[in-house]
């Protein structure tokens, strides 16, 4: 027996209504919005300023391999 599209939609409506997490809230906005936002633009500034130093760092080769990080991560704690 095959579930109709109705009732999955209202069971989905259902939970929806009892979903108390905002972040939860905004990805299904995201979700069905036409023009759903940039993961970018919910970023904060201190987290893009972040990852832009991360990647002007890469351009200027200042990188390092993986396992070097890790080695030095583990040594560091």
């Amino acid at each position: 027996m095959t579930v109709s599209l109705e009732t999955r939609k209202f069971s989905i409506i259902e939970q929806l209504v009892g979903i108390q997490d905002e972040t939860i809230i905004l990805q299904i906005e995201n979700l069905v919005q036409d023009h759903p936002t940039d993961w970018w633009d919910d970023l904060t500034e201190e987290q893009q300023v972040s990852i832009r130093k991360g990647v002007q760092q890469l351009d200027e080769g200042k990188s390092i391999e993986y396992q070097e990080f890790i080695s030095k991560f583990k040594t560091e704690k």
